[in-house]
């Protein structure tokens, strides 16, 4: 995720969230570890990021994502 994005995730879940290492030396990315309690609100809160944030994994929480993604899209582009 967006290293500058960080603390307002942090901010939104109450808690702090631990960095397990930069995505690549210089970089403005960061890649975090985040356990959530539902599904439902690890994509909800997720998607408010946009492209600040990018799901490794679960699949399935990654390709649920990219679906609403395309599905914004699609609104868009009528």
């Amino acid at each position: 995720m967006s290293s500058e994005a960080l603390p307002h995730l942090e901010r939104d879940l109450g808690r702090r969230i631990q960095q397990t290492g930069e995505i690549e030396r210089g970089s403005s990315r960061v890649a975090v570890r985040i356990e959530f309690d539902h599904f439902e609100h690890a994509r909800a809160t997720l998607l408010a990021y946009g492209g600040a944030v990018e799901v490794i994994e679960p699949d399935a929480l990654r390709l649920s994502i990219a679906d609403f993604a395309k599905r914004i899209l699609e609104t868009y582009e009528k």
